[in-house]
Parts: structure tokens; sequence; C-alpha cells
């Protein structure tokens, strides 16, 4: 199984426990989260690229909704 794979089942598990409601003093709440993934070499061999990367991609991610899941490599 790909790194790129195993990445994106892992960022999805997160998008869908943070998905479910929370209780907060009796106050239901909702959230959802967006996330950008960089993977080292695929995508950068030091950190400041990765997060530069990583930064790109979470852009992306949110530009296309809630709870949305991109890596950089993916971005066109």
């Amino acid at each position: 199984m790909s790194t790129h794979l195993i990445s994106r089942q892992v960022a999805d598990k997160i998008c869908y426990a943070l998905n479910l409601a929370f209780v907060i003093d009796d106050l239901e709440i909702h959230i959802s989260c967006s996330i950008g993934i960089a993977l080292y070499s695929q995508d950068g061999n030091d950190k400041n690229t990765l997060i530069k990367h990583a930064d790109s991609a979470i852009y992306m991610a949110k530009s296309l909704g809630k709870n949305c899941v991109k890596h950089f490599s993916d971005i066109d």
C-alpha cells in the first residue's frame, strides 16, 4: 500500500472523527476540517518545502469545501 493512500486514509479518519457532533454543556457543536498533505521526498526534501507544499494543499482543500483532504501532488 502506498504512502499516498495510507496518508489519505488517516486524514479521512481524522475528518470523520471531527465531523461527529460534540456536546458541551448541553450544546451540540458541529465542526469540519480540511487537511493538506505533503509527503517527504515525493513533495519535498526539507521541512520548509514540506510545510510550504502542505500549506498549498490545505488552501486547495479549503477551496473545495468542508471536510476535504488534498495531497500536494494532486494539485493541478
